[in-house]
């Protein structure tokens, strides 16, 4: 219980991430010399080494941006926060999954008290109903942070969540399920939905397989599916007009570009393995909210195709699913490679797979 609240508690809008150096430094002690010698650990290392290099050229040559130099660590290579990322995924086990499924759950049913009250918190004065979306019949306007700084990292939780679900299979895991879904619903954030679709697609499956007249079940959902069509489309699209692409995109049209073309003048080296951010309105900084683009404009093309072998190299059939779902949503957010995070962790757990099984 302690591990898993330990990873829980940097999610929370009080939290901080460089907590989860706790549960590194206290699960550390568990790992034998073998553990230090897998594929995995030895692909992190040397993109840290890589990453190193990198910074102090890039360094010398004065050519860092230092966008988000809030604090010491922010101005270093963010790639060494994958060594305690690591250690923590080696010792996850089963008890400690469920125990942070229960965390995560609990701030689910948090959120949707919020959500029937009206209130975007109980536990902080934050306000991030987005006026003109549609009016107040569109869930955006609607999300609610549960006891997280923001409804991204509720959404996030609610992801890693289903995918627990899935890894471990808890007695009644329709429930958890369904109060997951819930959980999506309240806190509406498009790029999550999409990435969690192959789950809940296999979970449907998985539910519908055991009923008696399944080509019932099925034909009533086509029907369900196809009569929501029209309101599904409309609350993605925020009652947009598809030419208004600011309003569907979320300005990650200007994101991607800008990040691109920072790329491109800076393809070697990128910005010296240190984490960019660009602030593309007066005192707005963003991430390029693309796990591909952001390591590729942070670290430049070298350190990039080291990052990318991590990611693909250890995919197997056996972790296919629950890894693809990460990656979806990598392509929309900031997901995975931001370091010692919980969705890091999660990702480096779920490349450890070496059989179906792996859980106990």
């Amino acid at each position: 219980m302690l591990n898993a609240l330990l990873l829980f508690l940097p999610t929370l809008y009080f939290g901080s991430i460089y907590w989860l150096l706790l549960p590194a430094l206290l699960n550390i002690k568990k790992l034998k010399w073998d553990d230090f010698q897998t594929p995995i650990f030895k692909i992190i290392l040397i993109i840290c080494v890589v990453s190193l290099i990198n910074f102090i050229l890039t360094w010398a040559l004065g050519k860092i941006n230092y966008e988000d130099s809030g604090s010491f660590f922010s101005m270093l290579p963010y790639s060494i926060t994958l060594l305690p990322a690591y250690i923590i995924a080696k010792t996850l086990d089963r008890k400690t999954l469920i125990f942070l499924l229960i965390f995560i759950c609990f701030e689910i049913v948090v959120g949707i008290f919020e959500y029937v009250f009206g209130v975007t918190s109980f536990f902080i004065t934050a306000n991030e109903f987005a006026s003109g979306y549609g009016g107040d019949e569109m869930l955006y306007n609607k999300r609610v942070l549960g006891i997280s700084t923001n409804s991204s990292t509720l959404a996030i939780k609610c992801l890693i969540g289903l995918i627990i679900v899935y890894l471990t299979k808890p007695k009644y895991s329709i429930l958890w399920v369904l109060l997951i879904i819930v959980g999506f619903y309240v806190s509406f954030n498009r790029a999550t939905i999409i990435a969690a679709a192959p789950l809940l697609i296999y979970f449907y499956w998985y539910y519908i397989s055991q009923l008696k007249f399944k080509i019932f079940w099925l034909g009533l959902t086509v029907i369900v599916c196809v009569s929501l069509f029209s309101v599904v489309i409309n609350q993605f699209m925020r009652s947009a007009d598809i030419s208004d692409i600011s309003r569907i995109t979320a300005n990650r049209d200007l994101i991607y570009e800008s990040f691109y073309a920072f790329s491109k003048e800076n393809i070697w080296n990128g910005n010296g393995s240190v984490k960019l951010w660009l602030e593309l309105f007066p005192d707005h900084k963003f991430h390029a909210h693309n796990s591909y683009l952001m390591t590729l404009a942070s670290n430049g093309i070298i350190v990039f195709l080291f990052y990318l072998y991590f990611i693909f190299a250890f995919i197997r059939k056996s972790n296919f699913l629950p890894v693809s779902v990460l990656l979806i949503y990598s392509l929309f957010q900031f997901g995975i490679l931001w370091g010692c995070s919980l969705t890091d962790i999660i990702f480096i757990f779920l490349l450890l797979d070496k059989k179906t099984s792996f859980i106990k």
